[in-house]
């Protein structure tokens, strides 16, 4: 399952030590549904922002750039983040993580 995970995920610009543990993907009509389950381990407050990347049957971008969305995750704490793809070509995704600190 870690593996599978890890293969959603990326980094973009300061990498952060909050990991995703578990995603769950289904569709919503023509639209993929994901849930993301997000963990900070550490015992200190952790300042990341995130994104998803769109990608459509062929790989290539299905929608444009999201903007990124800033979240505070508190020590030892699990967060799930939930979001539902913008447009029906979405066949695949990517959560990007960065780092705010």
């Amino acid at each position: 399952m870690d593996d599978l995970v890890k293969l959603k995920v990326m980094s973009e610009g300061r990498r952060t030590t909050i990991q995703p543990t578990e995603m769950r993907c289904s569709r919503s009509g023509d639209l993929l549904k994901i849930d993301a389950n997000l963990n900070n381990d550490s015992s200190t407050v952790k300042r990341i922002a995130y994104k998803f990347r769109w990608i459509d049957r062929e790989g290539m971008r299905a929608w444009e750039e999201e903007n990124w969305k800033p979240l505070l995750m508190y020590e030892n704490s699990n967060l799930v983040i939930n979001t539902v793809s913008p447009t029906n070509k979405a066949a695949d995704f990517r959560l990007i993580l960065r780092s705010q600190e």
